[in-house]
């Protein structure tokens, strides 16, 4: 009798714990089926076949490949996004020299390494376009040739359009320090990534010589100027990239 009893309960232990095992498994898979997509999935929309980018707005910022970008403008089927932070430290050009847009190192690595760190899908929605490169509207510094380009950055003639214009890029510079100084220096202010303090970034339009590149600084103003395009280790410009994104 006491044989039988001792079988009864441990049968009964046995089918409560693979009762208790199954419903874990259950709710392991529930949870699992449930949760939602986090942003970084973003990178892999097409695997099931999902457009993230219906419903973007001038001023959204959007995730796309590694990086979280700011909404400039929006032009039918395609949008002008710039990076929210800047990415990247980088020489405009290895060799102090007289460069344009066209011909320096930081353009090469844009359409070359950047271009091709994202996965196939997301290079697909980024756009070829032709870039106008004009002269130092200040100094009548030459600008170079019309580019082609997937990747690339702003001019100052863009930041005044996609940031806020107050008329200043039209004035004549009498002082090296003209430029834009203005109600819109703080949308031009930019922090790097994974660092709290504002830092400077470059612009494709050349300074008051062949040698320099025009820089939004730290506080948000572009001097008429511009700096070196080999500036020390420790000084070097920051980058922010931007590049036409189809929205279909």
């Amino acid at each position: 009798m006491k044989k039988l009893t001792a079988f009864i309960l441990t049968t009964a232990l046995m089918l409560s714990l693979s009762a208790c095992s199954e419903r874990g498994t259950n709710s392991e898979e529930e949870e699992r089926t449930s949760r939602p997509k986090s942003t970084a999935d973003k990178s892999d929309k097409n695997s099931d076949n999902t457009n993230f980018y219906t419903d973007v707005s001038i001023g959204d910022t959007i995730q796309f490949g590694e990086y979280d970008w700011k909404v400039l403008g929006i032009q039918d089927d395609r949008a002008l996004i710039i990076t929210d932070r800047i990415i990247e430290r980088r020489l405009y050009h290895e060799e102090n020299m007289d460069i344009t847009w066209a011909d320096c190192d930081l353009r090469e690595y844009l359409n070359g390494e950047l271009y091709n760190s994202f996965n196939e899908n997301d290079k697909e929605r980024i756009i070829k376009v032709t870039n106008q490169n004009l002269d130092n509207r200040w100094f009548g510094t030459n600008g170079g040739v019309d580019t082609q380009d997937f990747i690339f950055l702003l001019s100052v003639e863009e930041v005044a359009e996609y940031f806020g214009d107050s008329g200043q890029i039209n004035a004549d510079v009498i002082e090296f320090d003209g430029g834009l100084d203005d109600e819109y220096n703080s949308e031009r202010i930019a922090k790097e990534l994974g660092k709290h303090y504002t830092w400077f970034w470059v612009l494709r339009s050349p300074g008051r010589l062949a040698s320099r590149s025009l820089i939004v600084d730290a506080a948000g103003r572009v001097n008429s100027v511009g700096r070196e395009v080999r500036n020390s280790s420790s000084d070097v410009t920051g980058v922010r990239p931007a590049l036409w994104l189809s929205l279909e």
